[in-house]
This record gives structure tokens, C-alpha cells and sequence, in this order.
């Protein structure tokens, strides 16, 4: 049976974006990369940074199988790096269910941070499913998955003002997903770091 995650999720899926508060060493803020992906001559290497793309969703993605739900958890995992670097949660919200407190909550302190005028750098996170089985929702004939998986980020700076910056260490977390078909597509609903 299918349950709600703790918001404990949130801190431990999304670190820099919960821990990026105020800053503690005083250093000036990492420079936000540009959206430009044509750098002009007076523009830093950090600024003249390609514009990230948003993952498109793969063709096996599309397909209510074992495969299809492997394919669409890698795809959930590179909206979240795409969207904590951009500012932009549409496809995430999109592939989100409304009970997921992991992925919900994780959305709200995207919008909040780039809302503020702040930002994040680096932070990507790299997934790999360690098992994923057919999961039985009581009473239903629903297609679901649970996958347990290793997630692994690189260091992240957020930036939430000119002297507001942190930095948070690479770090790895095990973590318990749920997917559903529903309406004809996949969408994550439950996340839980275990």
C-alpha cells in the first residue's frame, strides 16, 4: 500500500535549496549563470554557461511497463536537476502527484528561492536503481512501481541575496519512490529518503 513521505524528503532530496539560507563564510555570492548561451567578450566563464535544456521525455517513458517506469524515474531525476537550476517547475510539477509531499515540497522551495530573486548553481543529482518491483495498491488493478534507489548530488551553491550564499557538500541519499499510471502517462507519487 501506497503512503505519504515525511517533508523530511525535502531536506535531504533538495539540500541546497532547503539549507540555503544565509550565508556563513561572508564570501561574495557565485556569479548567476547567464541565460544566454552566446557569451559576449566581457563575460566570465561562469556567465557564459549554456542555457540548461529541458529533458524531453523518452519514448519508453511513454509505455505502462516495467521499462516505461525505470525510463520515467531517470526523466523525474533530471527535471529536478533542470528545474533547481532554472527556476522552471512546470514538467516537474506536471509529472508530480498532488499527495506527494516530497515532490511538492520540494517544488514550493524551488518557486520560493527563484521568487526571491535568488538562485542555485551545480547541485546535480545522479540516480541509480538499486531495485524496482511491481508495487500491489490495495483494491485497485493501478500500474505502480516502487524503486529503491541511491541518489548521489554534486556540490551546490544557492544564492538568496547579494551577501546571503551557502555551499552544500556532495552527499548521497537512499531513497523510496512510488510511480503510477495514471491517465495514460507516469507521475511520481511518493518520495521518501530512508
Amino acid at each position: 500500500m501506497l503512503r505519504a513521505p515525511g517533508l523530511a524528503l525535502t531536506a535531504a532530496l533538495l539540500p541546497l535549496l532547503v539549507a540555503g539560507c544565509n550565508s556563513a563564510d561572508g564570501d561574495e555570492p557565485a556569479p548567476r549563470p547567464s541565460t544566454s548561451s552566446s557569451p559576449s567578450a566581457s563575460a566570465s566563464p561562469t556567465e557564459s554557461a549554456s542555457t540548461p535544456v529541458e529533458p524531453t521525455l523518452p519514448a519508453e517513458a511513454k509505455e505502462p511497463t516495467e521499462a516505461g517506469a525505470r525510463a520515467f524515474i531517470a526523466y523525474y531525476w533530471e527535471l529536478i536537476n533542470y528545474a533547481q537550476v532554472t527556476g522552471d517547475v512546470a514538467a516537474l510539477a506536471r509529472t508530480s502527484g498532488p499527495m506527494c509531499e516530497g515532490c511538492n515540497g520540494g517544488l514550493q522551495i524551488i518557486e520560493r528561492l527563484y521568487g526571491s530573486g535568488g538562485y542555485a548553481t551545480g547541485g546535480a543529482y545522479d540516480v541509480e536503481i538499486d531495485k524496482l518491483t511491481r508495487a500491489e495498491i490495495a483494491g485497485t488493478q493501478e500500474i505502480a512501481y516502487q524503486a529503491a534507489l541511491q541518489v548521489r548530488n554534486t556540490e551546490q551553491v544557492i544564492v538568496e541575496g547579494p551577501e546571503e550564499r551557502s555551499t552544500q557538500r556532495p552527499g548521497r541519499s537512499d531513497v523510496l519512490v512510488y510511480t503510477l499510471w495514471v491517465n495514460d502517462r507516469w507521475r511520481m507519487d511518493v518520495m521518501d529518503v530512508q
